[in-house]
């Protein structure tokens, strides 16, 4: 168990942003991208992304922001509760995956399968609490 594990799907770049945005889908591709052409990439191990069951989402937020979310992005929403959290039509699909990865690398951790793990993932859930984006 010597090995780094990393998380990644294509879903995370469909969490589309704003122009000129900071959390694009380019902070992601750079990052494969540079794994790839430092070679780095062969010395990790993948762990699948899967979707996060909403009870786990619901440990942290609630199932009528959840709800709230999803309306939002299939609704063709700009933003979320504020203008500081843009989405779009893929962005609760990613933001699920995303949560699903981060619990499939704990996952990987604590089964010993890797050593430690790297979620190249979006969006980024640091803009939320429990009941509204932030």
């Amino acid at each position: 168990m010597g090995e780094t594990g990393i998380v990644y799907d294509d879903v995370y770049l469909e969490h589309m942003t704003t122009e000129g945005h900071p959390e694009r889908p380019k902070r992601l591709t750079a990052i494969v991208e540079r794994l790839k052409t430092t070679g780095l990439h062969r010395e990790l191990k993948c762990i699948d992304a899967r979707p996060a069951e909403a009870d786990w989402i619901q440990t942290v937020h609630t199932a009528s922001y959840m709800e709230r979310a999803r309306q939002a992005a299939e609704g063709g929403a700009r933003y979320l509760d504020t203008m500081d959290v843009p989405i779009s039509a893929g962005s609760y699909k990613a933001a699920v995956m995303a949560a699903g990865g981060a619990l499939a690398a704990v996952d990987a951790v604590m089964a010993g399968q890797v050593r430690n793990a790297f979620c190249a993932v979006r969006p980024p859930g640091h803009h939320a609490l429990a009941d509204r984006a932030m």
